[in-house]
């Protein structure tokens, strides 16, 4: 029964914070984000990898960024090399892969946003001290074994 109350309150904040606001009011998901802030996080991503753009890539992504080659090996990718190991951390399949993925439907926890089967995850990052104002970035890519 508690479980009942406690999903009854939640819809019931859900509803009046819906009401207050009318069509502005957006649910924060588990990864601190709205789903229209994601989604065009996701479509940034996607175009970016679409057109090899390594400089706004760069702006997307924490650094170093984490990218797991193997099981249990890590390399941490500092920026000034993104443009030199592109191909290598983002091959084909990789951006195949995250294009193909609805920027509506990614897979949010309080880790993260998930591209696809894992191949890349975004989380928000603090803009100021008080952490008032975050963004997304990358901070893992899992590029498909060779």
């Amino acid at each position: 029964m508690t479980g009942f109350v406690a999903r009854a309150g939640t819809l019931a904040l859900g509803l009046s914070l819906l009401m207050a606001g009318g069509a502005q009011a957006a649910l924060v998901g588990p990864s601190g984000f709205t789903r229209a802030e994601i989604a065009d996080f996701a479509r940034e991503v996607q175009d970016a990898l679409a057109h090899a753009d390594t400089r706004r890539l760069a702006r997307l992504s924490q650094w170093p960024l984490r990218v797991n080659v193997a099981q249990g090996k890590v390399r941490l990718l500092a920026r000034s090399a993104l443009r030199r190991e592109f191909g290598r951390v983002f091959p084909p399949a990789l951006i195949a892969r995250v294009r193909a993925q609805d920027a509506h439907a990614l897979f949010e926890n309080a880790d993260g946003v998930m591209f696809g089967d894992g191949e890349l995850w975004a989380h928000g990052v603090c803009e100021d001290r008080a952490c008032l104002r975050s963004r997304l970035l990358l901070f893992a890519v899992n590029p498909p074994s060779r």
